[in-house]
């Protein structure tokens, strides 16, 4: 790890220290020289708590950097923000291994240090980012660990975050409406059809709601969510923050993972206009809610994927392939729910690769 480029004091720890801080409930790991509390990281590790605790007081350098996984250098810079110190140089943690001559806790540090100054981040952000100009692509996909406040109106700000209980509570009452509205009108509009034939005509449309939201996911996630914004355009940097910047910059944060519903109407309310022009009534309503089922599946997917601990293989296929997404290459993997849109447009992960 680079010792001049973690910006915390170089507090000295001997192995007394590491034991007694260990026995106080902190979940303290050894790399190299340094010295990090992972108590915080390891309910959101991608590997699970579980992975981490088994290092817990231990000497991290070979598992570091020589496998299961090769870390990512976001994986590398995130570490920072779990930095307490370095070890005593008589300590028995030091490892035995010379490091590796690529440092990835060094890696085009200039332009961090000057994001890092750009940035106050015990003030609301979202107005502070379009500061960091050609600088802001690359420090947005930088994740750190840290409290975000976006807003500085309390009410704002509160509207800002969405807890995930939050989308079916609020939207499974509009796919039921719609899926009503949309029975009722092919049932008065075609009285020489059979509750089948209604039935059957719901159904099929429905399911292609689903499925558009399929392809919504993965346009939306690939054309405007990573966009990236011109510096000669501010207004459009903190636009491009605010719609999905801040999650690809603290991903953690447990209120940043689903859309807020707020916001999520007014898209909803526009989708629904464009389909109505095109469709029956009937049509569109169980498109519609065909539509809005599949958005409310990807959101709490995508809330699962980064704060659940998946058991079926599907979903941990899907959680490897995202934490990919966010943690190692961002030009690829906009699948969310799932990554079939990925394959046809060339943009799917190799999850045989290192991670």
């Amino acid at each position: 790890m680079g010792e001049a480029n973690i910006n915390k004091g170089d507090e000295m720890w001997d192995d007394e220290r590491v034991k007694e801080e260990i026995k106080l409930g902190r979940l303290l790991v050894i790399l190299d020289e340094n010295v990090y509390d992972c108590s915080r990281f390891a309910n959101i590790h991608p590997g699970g708590r579980n992975y981490i605790e088994q290092y817990c007081g231990r000497q991290m350098h070979n598992v570091m950097y020589n496998g299961p996984h090769e870390h990512s250098f976001n994986a590398y810079q995130l570490m920072k923000d779990y930095y307490c110190g370095k070890l005593a140089k008589t300590s028995r943690y030091l490892p035995l291994q010379k490091k590796k001559d690529v440092d990835k806790m060094t890696v085009d540090n200039t332009s961090q240090q000057t994001c890092s100054s750009e940035i106050d981040w015990s003030k609301p952000v979202l107005w502070q980012v379009y500061k960091l100009g050609a600088n802001y692509n690359q420090w947005v996909h930088t994740p750190v660990d840290k409290p975000l406040r976006l807003f500085k109106s309390d009410f704002a700000e509160f509207f800002s975050k969405t807890p995930w209980f939050v989308i079916p509570i609020f939207w499974i009452p509009v796919i039921l409406f719609a899926s009503f509205r949309s029975i009722l009108t092919f049932t008065e509009s075609t009285p020489q059809w059979s509750g089948f034939d209604v039935l059957e005509m719901f159904i099929l449309y429905f399911i292609a709601g689903v499925v558009t939201w399929t392809i919504l996911e993965y346009a939306l996630h690939r054309f405007l969510f990573h966009l990236e914004p011109s510096p000669k355009y501010p207004m459009l940097v903190t636009f491009h923050f605010l719609l999905h910047g801040q999650h690809h910059k603290v991903p953690f944060d447990s209120g940043r993972l689903v859309f807020p519903p707020a916001v999520a109407s007014i898209l909803a309310v526009c989708y629904y206009i464009i389909i109505g022009f095109c469709l029956e009534v009937g049509k569109a309503q169980a498109l519609f809610a065909g539509t809005v089922l599949g958005y409310v599946c990807y959101d709490l997917i995508h809330y699962y994927l980064h704060y659940g601990k998946p058991s079926f293989s599907y979903f941990k296929m899907l959680k490897v392939y995202h934490v990919k997404h966010h943690f190692e290459d961002k030009d690829r993997g906009f699948g969310i729910s799932s990554p079939i849109w990925d394959m046809p447009f060339g943009t799917q992960l190799d999850l045989t690769n290192k991670e």
